[in-house]
């Protein structure tokens, strides 16, 4: 893959900052943020969940996806191990009720 620097789409100091988790993606410097998610386990299965338990969960965890995303960001590393179910699992389910109850 060919790294944003060289294609010089980072050149704008606005743009750099704002994208700089995705050009560190993109770079392979870090990982991506559903990678994180999904090394989040969780301690229920999500699809036999009723909605106020999957909203009590998603924030409870939202927090500690947060801590991770902030330390890989900071080059400390995070870890990736994958699990199921998982907050990557938890965020598709809710997404999917949402999707589902403004239809």
């Amino acid at each position: 893959m060919i790294p944003a620097d060289a294609l010089g789409i980072g050149d704008d100091p606005n743009w750099r900052r704002r994208f700089d988790w995705y050009l560190g993606v993109a770079d392979n410097r870090i990982p991506a943020k559903f990678r994180l998610a999904a090394s989040i386990p969780i301690d229920f299965e999500p699809a036999a969940a009723p909605t106020a338990d999957l909203r009590k969960h998603l924030a409870a965890v939202t927090t500690t996806h947060g801590d991770f995303c902030r330390s890989a960001f900071d080059g400390k590393g995070a870890p990736l191990a994958t699990g199921e179910p998982s907050l990557l699992s938890l965020e598709h389910r809710a997404f999917n009720l949402q999707r589902i109850l403004h239809l």
